[in-house]
């Protein structure tokens, strides 16, 4: 555990191509997200940040996303040590479990409602996770 994939999972999204407003004409955006461990001493981000990057890149390729290096003109690669230093998530977690109590009024009666944050939003899909009881 704690320890980096040599073929991790990973999630694509190209978001231009329902609102093209958020890329240059004949330009595309990448989002790309790679799942790893939080902060352990078992990973190093300032010696293993660039060859993770790589990894990202060669994923692409299997799903037939190629030569994608040559064509970035603006990349922000955020590791765990990233989203601790900026962020302040503990251990750089963005999926640690809080969670929040609040009331609410459903069909005229008060209960609670719990909602689940992943560190306060899930890095995949952008929305709170919630449940309610």
């Amino acid at each position: 555990m704690h320890q980096l994939s040599n073929d991790p999972s990973f999630y694509v999204q190209n978001a231009c191509v329902t609102d093209p407003s958020l890329a240059p004409k004949k330009m595309s955006t990448l989002y790309v997200l790679l799942p790893v461990t939080h902060e352990h001493r078992n990973v190093n981000w300032d010696a293993e940040k660039a060859c993770f990057r790589s990894l990202a890149l060669r994923q692409l390729e299997k799903i037939g996303i190629a030569d994608v290096e040559h064509r970035i003109h603006y990349e922000k690669v955020i590791t765990p040590a990233d989203w601790r230093t900026e962020y302040a998530l503990h251990k750089g977690s963005t999926f640690s479990m809080a969670t929040i109590w609040d009331r609410c009024s459903t069909c005229g009666r008060t209960t609670a409602l719990r909602i689940l944050t992943a560190s306060t939003w899930s890095a995949a899909v952008r929305i709170p996770a919630a449940a309610c009881r």
